[in-house]
């Protein structure tokens, strides 16, 4: 008896192996992925600009670090004693303007250099709902009066130009970059029921017209991390008590299904090492002076470095 109906993953067009340098930006569902990665021992950097959940304002981000256009201070505007920029998420900004907008650039120098030796780039979009403030969609209103701005939902248009803007820029710097979209499954229950069905699908359709309209697929894949909660994991036994937010169980299951559906099978075999040997430092053990616990200890730290001998970023 089938209890699930099980999201096919068998077309998956990128694989994934320990020399890979991973660059993930977009919703906070970016964050719970790169730390696992990171978790796992591979070269990553997470949403080095905050969590940003809109495809426009993120474009911008991300030719920002490829063609390295600085903020200036215009960029930014006092409010309850910090320095933000609609630009950047909150926690970017910065009681000292000076401090804000240094951090703001040396982030752009990171990501830049990063950005020309990664491999990935995993982009998790979160919604098509923006606020529009002269005419720009902003990352963050960073608590602002609501008046300011202007509630637009973004066409399927212009998101696939915000996703084909993205892929342009990162071919300037990296063109052997394999840059993997997903749709965050935490649902934006504020800008209502319908609303965030609404925007999920105008992002599903954009991200689905630029790939088709990619003139090599190869370069543009698609994870359906989305797919896989709402359709595998049908149960709210998989939210956070907000029943909005996919709980650890739910991460865990789609970090498992990128596993084995993009990992190579070499890569999957040093993944069991290197789980086995974060268990053996995560242990706590009764007596941490026994001669048992201390040969255990050097074992541990034989098989550390065997598999340092290959990948040196490790541990």
């Amino acid at each position: 008896m089938e209890l699930q109906t099980k999201v096919p993953l068998s077309n998956l067009n990128f694989q994934i192996d320990y020399d890979a340098q991973i660059l993930l930006l977009g919703s906070c569902f970016s964050d719970h992925i790169g730390a696992l990665f990171a978790k796992h021992q591979f070269k990553t950097l997470s949403n080095p600009f905050g969590i940003v959940f809109h495809p426009i304002p993120l474009a911008s981000l991300v030719e920002r670090m490829v063609f390295k256009h600085y903020f200036t201070e215009e960029a930014f505007f006092f409010h309850q004693e910090q320095w933000h920029s609609y630009e950047l998420h909150s926690s970017m900004s910065r009681e000292v303007l000076s401090d804000a907008l240094r951090n703001a650039n040396e982030v752009i120098d990171l990501g830049h250099d990063f950005l020309k030796k990664a491999s990935h780039v995993f982009v998790t979009l979160g919604t098509a709902w923006g606020y529009m403030l002269n005419h720009t969609t902003v990352t963050n209103c960073h608590k602002q009066p609501s008046d300011l701005f202007q509630k637009e939902l973004a066409s399927i248009a212009a998101i696939e130009n915000a996703l084909a803007n993205i892929q342009h820029a990162l071919a300037q710097i990296n063109p052997d970059l394999k840059l993997i979209y997903t749709v965050s499954p935490v649902r934006h229950l504020k800008d209502g029921f319908i609303e965030n069905t609404i925007g999920k699908a105008h992002l599903l359709a954009g991200i689905h017209a630029h790939k088709e309209n990619t003139k090599d697929s190869k370069t543009v894949a698609y994870f359906p991390s989305y797919e896989i909660v709402m359709d595998e994991l049908r149960d709210y036994r998989f939210y956070k008590m907000d029943l909005i937010h996919p709980n650890e169980l739910a991460i865990a299951y789609i970090w498992e299904s990128l596993v084995a559906a993009t990992f190579t099978p070499p890569t999957k075999k040093v993944l069991k090492e290197v789980v086995s040997i974060q268990n053996g430092l995560d242990h706590r053990p009764l007596n941490p002076t026994a001669e048992a616990h201390k040969k255990f200890l050097h074992t541990l730290g034989m098989r550390m470095a065997k598999i340092k001998q290959q990948y040196p970023h490790m541990f």
